[in-house]
C-alpha cells in the first residue's frame, strides 16, 4: 500500500505524491457513500406473513438501482446492477449491463428502488 505512493514520491514530486493520495482518498470516500447509498435508502421489505414473503421480492424491494452515467459506469464497477446482485449472485460482471437491458424491456425492475438524480 505503501510502495507506489512511495514511488510516486521519489521519482515524480511530493505534490503529485499529494495529490496522488489526494485522489485515492475522494475515490474511497465516494465509493463508501455509494455502498452505503445502496444499503440504506430502501423501505424496508416486510412482509405481514411467511406465506406472502418471496424471495425475488425481498431482493428487488430491498436493493436500489443507481443509474451511472456512460464515462462513469466505466470505473464504477457495475455499481449500477446492485438490484441484480441481490436477485441473483450468479450472474456474472459481464453479462450484468445484458441482464440490466433484458429486464428493462420485460419491465422487471418496477419495484426497485431507483435512485437518480431526482431523487
Amino acid at each position: 500500500r505503501i510502495v507506489v505512493p512511495l514511488l510516486v514520491w521519489l521519482f515524480l514530486g511530493p505534490q503529485t505524491a499529494l495529490a496522488y493520495v489526494l485522489g485515492i482518498w475522494v475515490a474511497g470516500v465516494i465509493g463508501v457513500m455509494t455502498f452505503h447509498l445502496q444499503h440504506q435508502c430502501n423501505t424496508p421489505y416486510r412482509m405481514p406473513d411467511t406465506a406472502s414473503r418471496s424471495s425475488v421480492d425481498a431482493a428487488l424491494m430491498g436493493s436500489t438501482r443507481i443509474p451511472v452515467p456512460a464515462p462513469v459506469a466505466f470505473f464504477s464497477l457495475g455499481v449500477e446492477y446492485h438490484h441484480i446482485h441481490h436477485l441473483d449472485v450468479r450472474v456474472p460482471g459481464y453479462r450484468l449491463g445484458r441482464c440490466d437491458e433484458e429486464g428493462s424491456k420485460l419491465d422487471l425492475w418496477r419495484n426497485v428502488n431507483t435512485v437518480d438524480a431526482e431523487r
